[in-house]
């Protein structure tokens, strides 16, 4: 990773609340759990541009849905504090392959297009892209990682974040899905996503 930064970010909701205003600050700095913000009415997402897409890697990790679930689990599977906010053992998750496409394609975007938010340009937010996969969800979640060459590290930078370690934490969440998209040339270079929901 050398002196790259490494970038940060989270985004969580609740069947028709956003708790958005959702941050990203670089490491050292403490991350603080992003401000709640007033409901908006929904609006029109415009249709996205097209762009020359990345090809999805897995930021070369063969296995990197054995390998995600694994370690996020054993982190769920003991106490911690996030921050000063103790949190207790919670259920392991199980993969969903549709939360794991909705990250993919959400990392794949922020490769191609060079930016690094919740929020894509064209207004498209975690609750949306998982809905446009066919999850029907009642609690949702995601946190981004920019810069991070291995799993090992982007998850000991969520766990390191108060509010990314309790988002990992959080017992609503019943279903994980994960992935990463490698640009070389590109302002972070690999760009994570982890994705938590729970159905209705």
């Amino acid at each position: 990773m050398g002196d790259r930064a490494v970038r940060l970010s989270l985004c969580a909701a609740a069947a028709g609340l956003v708790l958005a205003g959702c941050a990203g600050l670089q490491s050292p700095e403490p991350l603080r759990p992003p401000p709640a913000v007033p409901a908006k009415p929904a609006t029109a997402v415009p249709a996205p541009q097209p762009v020359a897409r990345v090809e999805p890697d897995n930021c070369g990790l063969p296995h990197l849905r054995e390998a995600a679930l694994k370690q996020v689990n054993i982190a769920r599977a003991s106490a911690r504090a996030c921050g000063n906010i103790r949190m207790k053992p919670v259920k392991a998750l199980l993969w969903s392959p549709t939360l794991a496409s909705a990250a993919l394609q959400h990392s794949s975007d922020m490769a191609t297009r060079g930016y690094f938010d919740h929020i894509s340009p064209d207004g498209r937010r975690v609750g949306y892209r998982v809905a446009s996969e066919g999850y029907n969800w009642r609690h949702v979640g995601e946190n981004l990682a920019g810069g991070d060459s291995t799993l090992a590290g982007a998850i000991r930078g969520w766990l390191g974040s108060p509010s990314h370690c309790q988002n990992l934490m959080n017992p609503a969440f019943v279903e994980v899905g994960a992935a990463c998209v490698h640009h070389a040339g590109s302002q972070w270079g690999f760009y994570w996503t982890l994705v938590l929901a729970s159905r209705r």
